[in-house]
């Protein structure tokens, strides 16, 4: 295996962003942690728009089940 073959394998490829839900005393979803990854605040903020409304939905389906 050649050298350059090596390192593109080693390459890990970063999500846009981690969700981490957890539950309440209640039992209602509900986001515990975000951890965006972002390079500019263009990026920053595209992703957490995203993200929040993403999660807002996970969890009002969650949370009506």
């Amino acid at each position: 295996m050649s050298e350059t073959n090596k390192s593109e394998e080693n390459v890990i490829e970063m999500p846009n962003y981690v969700v981490k839900l957890k539950q309440d005393r209640y039992g209602m979803w509900q986001c515990g942690e975000l951890r965006i990854q972002a390079d500019n605040l263009k990026d920053l903020n595209q992703r957490l728009n995203s993200a929040t409304k993403t999660i807002e939905n996970k969890c009002r389906i969650l949370n009506t089940k």
